[in-house]
């Protein structure tokens, strides 16, 4: 792990998702996902749908008034989280998909996915049903843009 990121597990989560959106887009690397300039490698529906756990879907407050926030997938469970839908977790457990609203990667994070449309101060949506990255290769790119602003974030912080 790399020492930057010890303290910011949920960050190893959106590199991961970044990852398999890429191969899903049909690319080896990030880097050649970066450099190519027309449409996709070969984009995959069924791989897309295949990373429903893996991938963030919302980022909501633990509490009403707590600092701390959970990156969780699309079940609503904690991102990376592979047990059934119907499953009761306890999103305290799961430290590995939460994070300090106030880090510089969440802040970027949140900007870039901006203001739920219902007005909640306690809930930010990556993608709604109609924009889930396994619609269209389009969808996919709009969220490795939005896992780029976290990730960016580390780096200029670093």
């Amino acid at each position: 792990m790399r020492k930057d990121r010890a303290d910011k597990k949920w960050l190893l989560h959106l590199e991961a998702s970044r990852s398999a959106l890429v191969s899903v887009l049909g690319f080896d690397s990030y880097e050649e996902y970066k450099n190519y300039k027309y449409g996709t490698g070969g984009y995959s529906k069924r791989a897309a749908r295949c990373l429903r756990n893996f991938i963030p879907y919302c980022i909501q407050k633990l509490d009403k008034d707590s600092s701390k926030v959970i990156v969780l997938n699309r079940e609503y469970k904690p991102i990376g989280y592979c047990g059934s839908y119907l499953d009761w977790v306890n999103y305290s457990d799961f430290d590995s998909a939460i994070a300090d609203i106030e880090s510089p990667e969440m802040k970027a994070f949140l900007t870039a996915c901006g203001k739920d449309r219902a007005g909640r101060d306690w809930m930010w949506f990556t993608c709604n049903d109609s924009t889930v990255p396994w619609t269209n290769s389009k969808n996919a790119k709009r969220l490795i843009g939005l896992i780029d602003a976290a990730l960016c974030a580390t780096a200029q912080e670093v």
